[in-house]
């Protein structure tokens, strides 16, 4: 290699350290200060979102024993419409039993009646 291919060398180093190092060590400086705000949205973007997660576990939670309790409540209630449907049931059950009855004693009292106006 000759001195003028030593001096070119060293020329383009020169403009390499003088001119386009600078611009690259802003731009690193740039890309830095970037990197930290998008981090710092990134971790604003989590903490509202953690806010809105927590929001919805607390509502569900709430839905879940509004309904729990209104499922229970239908429950006690079908047990109480049972019961009087039960005893409702043994009522006219009895009613028709009772009115089965009354008609054979009526029965049997004309049937007297009948034989004695026979006899």
């Amino acid at each position: 290699m000759g001195p003028m291919s030593e001096n070119v060398l060293k020329t383009i180093q020169s403009i390499l350290q003088d001119i386009i190092a600078p611009d690259i060590r802003e731009i690193k400086a740039r890309q830095a200060a970037m990197q930290e705000q998008i981090d710092l949205r990134f971790k604003e973007v989590e903490t509202r979102f953690n806010a809105v997660d927590k929001q919805i576990e607390l509502q569900v939670g709430g839905l879940k024993q509004q309904f729990e309790t209104h499922v229970h409540g239908m429950d006690t209630q079908m047990g109480y419409l049972e019961k009087h449907l039960l005893s409702a049931f043994a009522t006219s059950q009895m009613q028709t039993e009772l009115t089965g009855a009354k008609a054979v004693v009526d029965l049997r009292e004309r049937i007297a009646v009948l034989e004695t106006q026979r006899a």
